[in-house]
């Protein structure tokens, strides 16, 4: 469903708590303000959101949870710490792993995934849904203690 501001929003009960799942409609580069704008409205801390995006300088497949850290170069977490004003919010990073030696970031991470990827995609998928679940249910730090690997390597 559309929020008030530029994202999508969905809420869903796990466990007796709510979680709101934000989805921006903005650029990446401007994700921030629908952070923002779902932080105010929510009276949310940073500390209780969890963003989740993608990598490529993490191996396709690996997932990586953390109390907080740098944009890294990920100008939609610029954004992020920008708006919040802070690095201290708990992300996970989806591991898109890095872009071919002919490839520009900007054409890599805009790419469909190739064939190899796209067949391992739902294990991927199905293994960050099962962290985002643990991380709102028992938080970060034992996310971080059970989902921080490449689910493809097991």
């Amino acid at each position: 469903m559309p929020g008030k501001g530029d994202y999508f929003f969905t809420k869903i009960n796990i466990s007796g708590k709510d979680l709101y799942l934000v989805k921006p409609r903005t650029y990446m580069n401007l994700s921030g303000l629908a952070v923002r704008e779902v932080v105010d409205t929510l009276a949310l801390t940073p500390e209780d959101i969890l963003v989740v995006y993608d990598d490529f300088h993490l191996p396709f497949g690996t997932l990586r949870f953390r109390k907080k850290g740098s944009a890294g170069g990920h100008n939609g977490i610029k954004s992020i710490v920008g708006q919040l004003g802070t690095e201290n919010f708990p992300r996970l990073r989806l591991g898109i792993g890095p872009p071919p030696e002919a490839s520009s970031v900007i054409d890599f991470v805009l790419a469909p995934f190739a064939e190899k990827e796209s067949a391992a995609l739902d294990a991927v998928m199905e293994a960050a849904w099962e962290g985002v679940q643990t991380w709102h249910e028992k938080g970060i730090e034992f996310a971080m203690n059970n989902f921080n690997k490449n689910v493809l390597a097991q």
